[in-house]
């Protein structure tokens, strides 16, 4: 079965706040288990769609930006905090991407374009 194209999801908040948004993760219409073994994710802040996961200038991942409320409903919260935010942090433009690795297999479960505004 061929993957399913990723929409792309654009994102926006405004220097100094700590916004949180939710990413669903499913597979065939079925939430993934975020909770089975051999199961992360990251969330990777870049400046351009070329980086690398390394060259990221932000990567968030569980306990450090990324919560799961509830394991079985493939639901993924990423957060930024205000120092992300400020207006010596990240850049006002950016491209996000959410990768979801299952043992050794990764895929980008979300991507767009992320910008901060100023208030």
């Amino acid at each position: 079965m061929a993957e399913q194209p990723i929409p792309s999801t654009d994102l926006d908040c405004y220097r100094d706040e700590t916004p949180a948004w939710s990413f669903p993760i499913t597979r065939g219409g079925v939430a993934v288990d975020l909770d089975a073994a051999g199961v992360s994710l990251a969330w990777y802040l870049c400046a351009s769609l070329a980086d690398e996961d390394a060259d990221a200038l932000e990567t968030k991942t569980l306990g450090s930006g990324l919560t799961i409320p509830t394991p079985d409903s493939g639901i993924v919260q990423a957060a930024l905090d205000a120092d992300d935010t400020a207006a010596d942090g990240l850049p006002s433009a950016m491209y996000h991407r959410l990768v979801l690795t299952e043992s050794t297999r990764k895929t980008i479960v979300a991507r767009g374009r992320l910008f901060i505004l100023e208030a």
